[in-house]
Formats: structure tokens, C-alpha cells, sequence
């Protein structure tokens, strides 16, 4: 490609300028050269050129700054600064006998353009408690960056074609941070540029610090004893920070009872969160509570209240977070086990699983915790189990007839 661009250049300039010689009307040669045309590489150089004379001669400088000539009675020599520019440049040196010129037609190739590819979208949004981006940059010549803004802090590796933002401090304020990245290479007459809008989410943005709160349970179905009780809210839950981004703390978890609620007040399960697509996760068979004077321990699974059995099959019930982070819908429920509900098993013989009778427990696709006005945590309940064996269950009561001692939180 090279070798096809220089034969155009030389093409052109001998166009401009054809033959070796000049003469006069009557035919006398006055110069001569041994080329009429001069054609450089981008980086420049320099070309001799052998000059005939009739009489003394001179060559004067070129207008182009780039070019310079120098020449003895037999010569000239030409100098050429290598081109910047992505553009051919072209210049023409004048010779001079008495009254007689002629032109030498000069031609330069342009340089390689700059090229300059950053890998990454147009724009950038850091998390509301910092974080770190790595992009990857190529380009044909050296390169700089740099960001307009203090809260962002960059950093380069021009060697290994890296750069760095770097978010170290949260958002706490009440409006987004904006800056701008921008990545240069090359020079003024080739080079090529690239900018990136970054942004840091105010914390009161963040997905994560919008879903705690204190929820009630709602249900289009409230199963007591196997019966259908109808649509109504009849329980409660508080959702709490745990580890960032990754989980939350359910607690509080109250069910509505025939009695006084049953109330689960230092019960603390882990949630596993999906920040990318909003989620929490319920994992089911997970310890609730231990009450070790009642020698019980406390789990929420899934359960067929029609048959009196159980299942952790499914692994986890998915809490799909609305839009406005104001309601939480459960799915994923087993198909025969669509009730969400409590089990006890024995500290000392855990082959012996009970249930609690008089608790309303909610049922089928319709559970949706929804978000409660801000208010002071409930006071704990006095709760007290009693037990009634039917068959191969023990069916638990819980009631109000006196106050447990503290449950222990499950680690």
C-alpha cells in the first residue's frame, strides 16, 4: 500500500513538472537536473539532485517551513522534518540563472493517523459507596487522560495499555456526582480523542439502602388449620442491611395467631440479594430460633397444611422487588407446598418435627410483603406452646399465658 501511495505522489509532481532540462527560444539548455521531482517518506529526509548550468545559479529557500535547501555549483541537497499530519504535503524549490527560474516539485507522504480505542460505553455510573473501573486502552501513539473532577482519582499504565478510576469515599450527599474522563493521543494536527461522562449515585439512589424497612405480610389466601381464611394482611417482617450488596438480615417475623401474633423478635436470617436484577432470596429449612427452656428449635419451610407435611425442596423462595421498592412479591413456592409456614423440631431428638396449629400462614403466588410507614419496633410478645399430638404431628399452639425466655439469634 505504501509502495502504491508513493508511485501516486511521484505521478502527480512529475505531472506538475515533466523533464529534466529548460532552454530558451532559441534552444540554448540553461538548467539542467538530474530530477525534476522530489518525493519523501513521513519521516523526512534528504534528496540530492545534480544541477547543469549555462552560468551561475542559485536556489532560493521554499515558502514551506519544512522544507530547506542548501546547494554547491554542481548541486543541491534536499532536507525534509518528518510530517506530523496525516495530510501529503507538497512544496516547490525555485532555481534561478540570470533571468531564468524553474521549479523543483517537492512531495511528502503523511504520516499514520493516530487511532485511539478505548473498550467501554460512553458513560459510567459508580455505586453510591465507591468502587474501582478498569478500562483498557490502544492506541498508535502515546497517550494521556485525565479527569476534570477530585472525587474521581485516575490513574494510568500507558505500558500496559490500562487506566484506572478510582471512587474511595460514599455519595452521602443530596445530588448525583458528575465528571468527565477524557483520553488523548498523538498531537494537534494528528491525534484522535475520546470522553466518558462518569456519575456516583447519591447513597438515597442505591437499590440497596432503599429495600430495608418493616414490611406486612400480605396474602390473597390466610391458611388456619388447613382452612382458607381469605385475602388480608396477617403478618409482619423487618428487612435490615447485613453485608453490602450481597445480603440482608430478615427479622422481627410475626404471624397472626387465634391468640396474640407469634413473634420470631430476635430472629435474624440471612437474604441472599441480587443487585443486578433486584431480587432477595428466602432461603427455606433455615433456623430461626432456638428456645432452649422449651427444648425447640424453629424453621421456616414450605408446607401442604391439607396433609401436615413440609418440604426445603424448592431451596428458596425469590422476593422480586417492585419499581418503587415500596412492595416485595414472593415467588417460587413448590407446587404441592404453596403455604409459607413454621415447623419445630425437638433440640434432643430432632426426628421429632411439630407444627403450630393456631398460626395464620400465607398461601399460593399472591405473598407480597409490603412497605409499612416508619414507625417504633413493637414491643415483644409474651409467648407461651402447648402441644396436641394428632396422629404422627405434634400440632404446636402459641398463646400469650406467659413470657419465654430470650431467643437466641441463629448464627
Amino acid at each position: 500500500m505504501r509502495k502504491w501511495f508513493t508511485w501516486c505522489l511521484l505521478t502527480a509532481v512529475a505531472f506538475v513538472g515533466s523533464g529534466c532540462s529548460d532552454d530558451d527560444d532559441g534552444g540554448q539548455v540553461k538548467l539542467a537536473f538530474s530530477k525534476r521531482t522530489a518525493v519523501f517518506g513521513a519521516g523526512g529526509g534528504a534528496v540530492s539532485i545534480n544541477v547543469d548550468a549555462a552560468g551561475a545559479w542559485s536556489a532560493a529557500q521554499p515558502e514551506a517551513g519544512w522544507l530547506e535547501v542548501e546547494y554547491d555549483a554542481t548541486s543541491m541537497r534536499l532536507h525534509a522534518e518528518a510530517n506530523p499530519s496525516p495530510e501529503v504535503r507538497q512544496a516547490e524549490v525555485v532555481v534561478t540563472t540570470g533571468d531564468y527560474t524553474a521549479t523543483i516539485d517537492v512531495a511528502q507522504e503523511p504520516a499514520e493517523p493516530v487511532t485511539l480505542d478505548v473498550k467501554g460505553p460512553e458513560s459510567y455510573v459508580f455505586d453510591s459507596e465507591g468502587g474501582e473501573i478498569l478500562l483498557s486502552v490502544a492506541s498508535n501513539a502515546a497517550w494521556t487522560a485525565s479527569v476534570d473532577q477530585t472525587w474521581c482519582v485516575l490513574s494510568t499504565d500507558p505500558e500496559r495499555g490500562l487506566a484506572t478510576l478510582t471512587v474511595a469515599e460514599p455519595n452521602t450527599g443530596d445530588k448525583t456526582l458528575t465528571a468527565t474522563l477524557t483520553v488523548e493521543a498523538g498531537t494537534e494536527v494528528n491525534g484522535a480523542k475520546q470522553t466518558f461522562s462518569l456519575s456516583q449515585q447519591m447513597r438515597g439512589e442505591n437499590p440497596y439502602f432503599r429495600i430495608p424497612g418493616t414490611f406486612s405480610i400480605t396474602a390473597d389466601h390466610w391458611m388456619l388449620r388447613g382452612v382458607d381464611q381469605g385475602a388480608g394482611t396477617r403478618g409482619s417482617c423487618v428487612i435490615e442491611e447485613d453485608l453490602y450488596n450481597q445480603y440482608f438480615n430478615l427479622s422481627a417475623l410475626t404471624f397472626d395467631g387465634q391468640g396474640e401474633p407469634m413473634r420470631m423478635e430476635a430472629l435474624a436470617l440471612n437474604l441472599p440479594y441480587n443487585r443486578e436484577e433486584c431480587y432477595v432470596s428466602i432461603p427455606l429449612g433455615q433456623l430461626l430460633a432456638t428456645f432452649e427452656e422449651k427444648d425447640m428449635m424453629v424453621y421456616l419451610v414450605a408446607i401442604n397444611v391439607k396433609n401436615s407435611t413440609f418440604t426445603t425442596g424448592s431451596g428458596a423462595v425469590t422476593g422480586v422487588v417492585s419499581d418503587d421498592f415500596r412492595t416485595i412479591t414472593l415467588h417460587g413456592l413448590p407446587e404441592e407446598y404453596q403455604t409459607l409456614g413454621l415447623i419445630s423440631r425437638k433440640i434432643s431428638d430432632t426426628s421429632q418435627v411439630g407444627m403450630f396449629g393456631d398460626i395464620y400462614y400465607p398461601s399460593g403466588e399472591g405473598i407480597v410483603l409490603a412497605r409499612e410507614a416508619a414507625s417504633a419496633s413493637p414491643a415483644s410478645l409474651p409467648v407461651a406452646f402447648s402441644s396436641v399430638q394428632r396422629g404422627d404431628v405434634v400440632r404446636l399452639r402459641a398463646h400469650t399465658t406467659g413470657r419465654i425466655n430470650r431467643i437466641e439469634q441463629f448464627n
